[in-house]
């Protein structure tokens, strides 16, 4: 990889970390993301259940040990005690919501708190340095959740994660397989006025995912084996999803935006994204059932776990 691709994958991971971090209001924004993370998040809590060891299959009393790492406003949370059910039954259940997010952190632990998911336990851990973070020494887990932050990690990541796990637990990602907004970025792009050059979609994919392919089912699958699991089941679903109107996906898209501007010169990066998101709002509303209806778009996202080996 040539030390100019390199630069950019670096600002775009710089992108995201400020967003994610320093921006009061990313927390309400990705709630509103969750309802398309959300059904990703219920295919990886089933498949650990199908493959987990017996503490995952809620008999009453169990403890069960989870490690959610990108946990953002709690959709795998919402998703495991549903699974188990609610009262006395879940008394057992340990979930570390781990995020580099104070705003998703303060969300998550709001949410617990009136969810009554008592379980919950929320602390500031970085993927990229899963091996310095006091919250996970000492600490083994049945599961193992990452729900679309995988790709933003290091490539050393999964298998740090697998270290994690007690014998035949069972580690969980999920990554998107399209990007269902790249035709209407695209468009957007050729409407700007002296804007940057059309988008070119593996400049994209390499932008928000630190240059692998974790958009390939067979990528996810040999990165999960890598790791020393097995029984590895990978699965390409869609889902149609009600983004809401266009202020609703502009409040999401505002961030991908944000991010994919790290790649344009520095002295035109302001003009150029305001020009872009007035662009790509403005393609959202004619492309769709027009200005404050609701909107569905078709996401595809890519479901993989392992079983760690007795």
């Amino acid at each position: 990889m040539s030390s100019s691709a390199t630069a950019k994958e670096s600002k775009a991971a710089s992108a995201i970390r400020a967003a994610w971090q320093d921006d009061p209001d990313v927390a309400r924004r990705y709630a509103i993301a969750e309802r398309a993370t959300r059904p990703f998040a219920a295919m990886m809590v089933q498949l650990a259940r199908e493959l987990a060891p017996p503490s995952l299959t809620h008999k009453e009393g169990d403890s069960v040990d989870v490690f959610d790492l990108g946990c953002g406003t709690g959709a795998v949370e919402a998703e495991v005690y549903g699974a188990l059910g609610s009262g006395s039954g879940t008394d057992g259940v340990r979930i570390l919501a781990g995020d580099v997010s104070a705003p998703m952190l303060s969300y998550l632990s709001a949410r617990a708190a009136d969810e009554g998911w008592a379980g919950v336990d929320v602390q500031t851990v970085d993927g990229t340095r899963l091996a310095d973070a006091p919250a996970l020494q000492g600490r083994a887990f049945d599961a193992v959740y990452v729900g679309f932050a995988i790709f933003m990690l290091p490539p050393a990541a999964p298998a740090q994660l697998a270290a994690l796990l007690k014998p035949r637990g069972s580690l969980a990602v999920s990554s998107w397989a399209i990007l269902p907004w790249f035709p209407l970025l695209a468009e957007a792009y050729a409407r700007m006025h002296d804007g940057p050059p059309p988008p070119v979609q593996r400049d994209v994919w390499s932008a928000v995912t630190n240059g692998l392919p974790w958009h390939d089912k067979a990528f996810v699958r040999e990165t999960l084996q890598q790791a020393g699991l097995e029984q590895v089941t990978v699965r390409q679903e869609k889902v149609s999803v009600d983004v809401g109107d266009a202020d609703t996906v502009m409040g999401s898209m505002g961030f991908v935006l944000g991010i994919l501007s790290q790649q344009w010169p520095e002295e035109k990066r302001e003009a150029w994204l305001a020009d872009a998101k007035r662009a790509f709002r403005e393609v959202v509303v004619e492309s769709e059932r027009g200005e404050g209806e609701g909107m569905e778009w078709v996401f595809e996202g890519i479901v993989g776990v392992g079983v760690k080996p007795e």
